[in-house]
């Protein structure tokens, strides 16, 4: 089973990139993709080359399909509307956000369910379906974890919520934790010595630089907190 995200010109890449990275650092398969397999530009600048078309993805494999905001004009149409009743009907979820939330609404999946069309709410969890307000994103991308138990504990759970909902800062020393990041990431080819001086505020975004690809993550004991990486 796998986790698509639906990317389409717009995209609003702030809205998941949270929740991109709780599911890649848990092992989750991942499938980017487009209408049409082309290179999309985000609402951030970003040029993404999708993996493939959407109907590449077999609805009976998708575990989660995660639709972010910006302009849906592209992909509010009947085809999708039918890919997201399909993903749903075989008991997938669907995870949308902003004007994602509309493209579910648009093909029926919102009737008679709580939603954040139906209240004041900024995430809303209901019949296999989340949706949420763009300043939810961070609840969101919690919300989604939830749904998918990625978390192993309460105790990772609120780790979390501290570290992105709260901003709190690692308590540990920088010395300890650097040199625990850098037992646990021995085993990759690629260089550590980056770490030794780091301060820990650049620390996490020094990690998303130096290790892109999936082999690259290393999922400690508290994958999204304080306590990993």
């Amino acid at each position: 089973m796998k986790t698509v995200v639906l990317l389409y010109d717009t995209s609003c890449i702030y809205e998941i990139v949270i929740l991109n990275y709780f599911l890649k650092v848990t092992g989750k398969e991942m499938q980017f993709v487009s209408l049409d397999g082309k290179e999309i530009t985000a609402t951030e600048g970003y040029r993404i080359v999708p993996e493939d078309r959407l109907d590449s993805a077999d609805p009976k494999d998708v575990e989660l399909l995660v639709i972010p905001g910006g302009d849906i004009e592209k992909i509010d149409t009947p085809e999708v509307w039918k890919y997201l009743k399909s993903v749903h009907d075989l008991g997938g979820r669907i995870a949308a956000i902003c004007a994602g939330v509309d493209v579910v609404e648009h093909a029926g999946l919102l009737e008679g369910i709580e939603s954040t069309h139906s209240g004041e709410k900024d995430v809303v969890t209901s019949d296999r379906i989340i949706t949420s307000r763009a300043n939810g994103y961070v609840d969101f991308a919690i919300e989604v974890a939830k749904q998918l138990e990625l978390f192993e504990d309460e105790a990772d759970l609120q780790e979390t919520i501290a570290f992105w909902r709260e901003f709190r800062r690692i308590e540990e020393s920088s010395l300890f934790f650097v040199t625990k990041l850098q037992r646990q990431l021995a085993f990759l080819p690629v260089r550590t010595d980056i770490f030794h001086d780091l301060p820990l505020v650049c620390l996490r975004e020094t990690l998303f630089q130096e290790f892109l690809t999936p082999a690259a993550y290393y999922r400690g004991s508290r994958p999204f907190g304080e306590s990993g990486i």
